[in-house]
């Protein structure tokens, strides 16, 4: 007999759902819908196990072992990495799904409701389907398998008689019961999960993975129907609208038929939209003459940082445009540092996010928030395209597929019909990307050709703060000889007086401590790094035996951001070099620079 509470609380845990993904809209309260979500969670599983009668369960030892394994794993994931983590977690909460189906039928195996039969026929599919198809997605992510699309021979013919034979065994395992073909559904299924996922790849990615994200909601809801569980069903279809709903709008912000996507319905691209072939056509006809501003930057300039450096200086609107490459590079503070000595210098700059910037909905404004990017700065495609005909300046880092003109016309191709960013229309565009390669969908870049384009290849690790360098080298401020004055005094501030320090020495030691670990600061000591090197200074890393909480933690801290290891020098062998150095910056340390640890006797140090 069920009571009025065991109504009640599965609806209170679904509005506290409810409510943390509505907190989670903004970037203000997203914290708190995060914590409320996870409360409800573990409010869920303790309702559930008191419901079963479960609570002196040896399941709370898995439990709470499980629990603490998944802390663990996720304090090693790294920003860049949340795709592929959130691809594995939509496979595990389909396979968990499965895996209760599979129970529930063994144990109600003979019962005569086919409802039932239906039900969890189906969660073992659609859950199975989720977990090899998310498996699949995250090992493209992380890079384990090619990230390129896989097609086969007739792979479009493959998936449509896979789903047909499925469907037709999950309607008739009523009749069906005995275990072969229970067998038979989660072979089925975990092959048209497998084929499915492998035919996606490059900017199609984050719909793959918010259509399993979907996926996984279903089949937790159709579980929870199976075995009666009210609270399950519901949070369930509540996971698997939201999943929807945000699929169709990738699909729409990326021009993209979902069918074809995934494949077995129809097999080419979705046609362009009116709207966007209009929009290209007008941008391809215009006559974008190349800015040069004060001067020809385009001619005689070496290296392209200092041509680039000149549009910048000249420019009063800016617009910068991350891609997944930056990601890959780990520039986001690099970037940041760019767009705080633009703002700086009082120039207009604003970010513009592409739909598919990352590999997941909302991954670039994350990535772009977690070093200090205003929210205020990130626009969309939509709000930021017809801005870039009258901004002076466009700064791509990283970014190919995203702003690839060709989208509008080079047909057959996995980009076209997909609505890009305009940043062909700009006056001037900067690209700091790897290499002049195609993205992942394979088309070339016909921007890269443009006359009013200026290309730096290369890492955007390096490539975006030696940028940062040449911007910040005015001639006119490099003429006095720092070392031969009191830099100290009559200085407009402490970073110019520093900055003046820096670009007259030979040799820079860097000294970190436990405050740059609590500031989360090692990425921009590595870009300081990285610029002081560009200009041919030798720089060395002096790392005290407790400069962090334990032994080597510095040493970890520092090589996590791509700090070589041979750039770290242990105390006794980096002392004798202090005065023969012309400038240390120390970073969050105190302590252990301490001259008074000679001197302050009966004190800790």
């Amino acid at each position: 007999m069920i009571t009025l509470l065991e109504y009640l609380i599965p609806i209170i845990l679904t509005i506290g759902f409810l409510i943390g993904i509505r907190l989670m809209q903004s970037p203000r309260t997203a914290l708190w819908g995060n914590r409320l979500g996870a409360f409800s969670m573990a409010l869920a599983i303790i309702f559930a196990f008191l419901q079963m009668g479960m609570i002196d369960s040896l399941a709370w030892l898995y439990i709470f072992i499980g629990g603490i394994l998944g802390i663990l794993l996720a304090r090693q994931v790294k920003m860049i990495q949340i795709p592929q983590t959130v691809a594995l977690f939509n496979g595990l909460g389909g396979g968990a799904s499965a895996l209760v189906a599979g129970t529930v039928m063994a144990v109600e195996a003979g019962t005569e409701l086919w409802l039932f039969w239906f039900t969890a026929a189906l969660a073992l599919g659609v859950g199975t389907l989720t977990f090899s198809g998310s498996v699949v997605a995250s090992l493209k992510l992380q890079g384990l398998v090619s990230q390129k699309p896989v097609f086969l021979k007739g792979h479009g013919i493959i998936l449509r008689l896979l789903l047909i034979l499925g469907a037709v065994l999950v309607i008739g395992l009523f009749f069906l019961q005995a275990p072969v073909y229970q067998l038979a559904i989660l072979a089925i299924f975990a092959i048209y999960g497998l084929l499915m996922a492998v035919r996606i790849g490059g900017a199609d990615m984050p719909v793959i993975i918010s259509f399993l994200n979907s996926m996984s909601g279903v089949a937790a809801a159709v579980s929870g129907l199976a075995v009666g569980n009210f609270l399950l069903a519901g949070v369930g279809s509540l996971v698997g609208v939201a999943g929807m709903i945000l699929t169709q709008l990738m699909c729409r912000a990326m021009n993209r038929n979902l069918p074809a996507v995934l494949g077995g319905f129809q097999t080419g691209p979705a046609p362009i939209r009116e709207k966007d072939a209009a929009e290209a056509a007008a941008g391809s006809e215009a006559e974008t003459e190349p800015v040069t501003f004060s001067g020809a930057v385009f001619e005689d300039a070496a290296p392209p940082e200092k041509a680039a450096a000149g549009l910048l200086r000249e420019a009063e609107k800016v617009i910068m445009v991350p891609g997944y490459g930056m990601a890959l590079a780990q520039a986001q503070q690099p970037v940041k540092a760019l767009i705080d000595v633009l703002e700086a210098d009082g120039k207009e700059v604003k970010v513009a996010i592409h739909p598919v910037a990352g590999r997941m909905p909302g991954h670039m404004n994350v990535l772009l928030a977690e070093v200090g990017v205003d929210y205020g700065k990130l626009y969309e495609m939509d709000a930021i395209n017809p801005e870039f005909s009258d901004t002076d300046v466009v700064v791509v880092v990283g970014a190919s597929d995203v702003i690839n003109p060709a989208a509008a016309t080079a047909e057959g191709t996995p980009i076209y019909g997909m609505p890009v960013l305009h940043v062909s229309e700009a006056k001037a565009v900067i690209v700091c990307n790897l290499d002049n390669k195609p993205g992942y969908s394979g088309v070339d870049n016909t921007l890269y050709g443009q006359e009013q384009v200026l290309t730096i290849w290369g890492d955007a690790a390096i490539t975006v703060p030696d940028l940062v360098v040449a911007y910040r080298k005015d001639p006119a401020e490099m003429e006095p000889d720092i070392f031969s004055r009191d830099v100290f005094e009559d200085t407009a501030s402490s970073e110019k007086a520093a900055a003046g320090l820096l670009r007259e020495a030979e040799k820079v030691i860097m000294v970190p401590g436990y405050g740059m670990a609590l500031a989360q600061a090692q990425q921009p000591v590595k870009a300081l790094i990285d610029a002081l090197e560009a200009d041919g200074k030798e720089v060395k890393m002096a790392i005290h035996p407790v400069a962090g909480r334990m032994p080597g933690h510095m040493n970890v801290l520092l090589a996590e951001v791509g700090v070589d290891y041979g750039k770290l020098y242990e105390m006794d062998a980096i002392t004798p070099e202090f005065s023969d150095t012309d400038v240390v910056v120390v970073v969050g340390a105190s302590d252990v620079i301490n001259p008074a640890a000679a001197t302050a006797e009966g004190t800790p140090i």
